[in-house]
């Protein structure tokens, strides 16, 4: 009797949340991964028999099926940061959508408060679309304005995302990229940083903060950008922030886990049962296929 060797498994990815100290794998983010090698193998078994196979996951250089949401600060000392993000946003989305697949990209902007001295609070100038234009034109839309002190309202932006300011698609890697250069407001319109990271957590949000000035003073924006495993990436010049969204969305965190679909009757183990990598990194899995006795 000839029994395939190999039963297809699925390899699934989530973001991780080693960074804050839990072993939490968030089903609500997972996402088909790479190719896997060898694809298959074929090979004569015995009942009873035992084999291992050596397979390799290729991870992508961008997490898949990416929702990614640019969130600016646009208070009135960001307006060279503004004017380079609006000058590259077109060609960072294209670079972005031919590293991965089916990337869905919204818009958003945050001020201070009070909202009446410095509008807006927050706003979604862009839901998630596949849209790229729309997209473009939306951050088009921003101007450097107000602000009042130095802290802004980031927190109460970071919530507001997290908790369905925007509509995350299901099975996604819901990704934000911030950048200001001014710390946050603790708490922010009522919100503390406590209650914004728990919030992006819940959601397996990653933060990609990337600081144009002080955005880190108070160490509010790495602490945000490792609890969630996401990326910090310190003192980026204006010219310098396309090149760092896509410089820090290559190295996201992701766990790999293997789910054997279809197998029966043959027993079909994996080790690890999951690897943590850098996105782009290989990972590779023992597969232990077990034929059952058939007496």
């Amino acid at each position: 009797m000839k029994i395939p060797r190999f039963a297809k498994a699925n390899f699934l990815r989530t973001s991780s949340l080693a960074a804050v100290g839990w072993a939490l794998i968030l089903n609500a983010s997972l996402v088909t991964a790479g190719p896997v090698d060898p694809p298959m193998v074929d090979d004569e078994m015995a009942p009873s028999h035992v084999i291992v196979i050596e397979k390799t996951v290729i991870t992508p250089e961008i997490p898949p099926r990416p929702d990614i949401v640019a969130l600016a600060d646009t208070t009135g000392s960001m307006g060279a940061v503004i004017a380079s993000v609006q000058a590259s946003a077109s060609a960072v989305m294209a670079t972005i959508a031919g590293s991965t697949t089916d990337p869905y990209f919204a818009a958003a902007q945050y001020r201070d408060v009070p909202a009446e001295s410095s509008p807006p609070l927050f706003q979604v100038d862009q839901d998630l679309t596949d849209n790229q234009a729309l997209v473009d034109a939306a951050i088009g839309t921003w101007a450097a304005g107000s602000g009042g002190d130095t802290p802004e309202a980031q927190l109460n932006a970071l919530y507001e995302l997290a908790t369905g300011a925007v509509s995350w698609r299901v099975n996604s890697s819901p990704i934000v990229v911030w950048f200001g250069d001014a710390w946050g407001h603790d708490p922010s319109n009522g919100i503390t940083e406590v209650a914004a990271t728990n919030a992006l957590v819940a959601a397996g949000i990653q933060v990609i903060a990337i600081d144009v000035g002080s955005l880190d003073f108070t160490g509010q924006a790495s602490r945000i950008a490792a609890a969630t495993g996401g990326v910090f990436f310190d003192g980026a010049t204006p010219d310098e922030v396309a090149d760092a969204i896509l410089a820090s969305l290559g190295n996201l965190p992701v766990t790999v886990v293997p789910v054997p679909v279809g197998c029966g009757p043959l027993v079909v183990e994996f080790s690890p049962a999951s690897s943590t990598v850098i996105s782009g990194d290989p990972v590779v899995f023992d597969e232990t296929i077990t034929v059952p006795d058939d007496s």
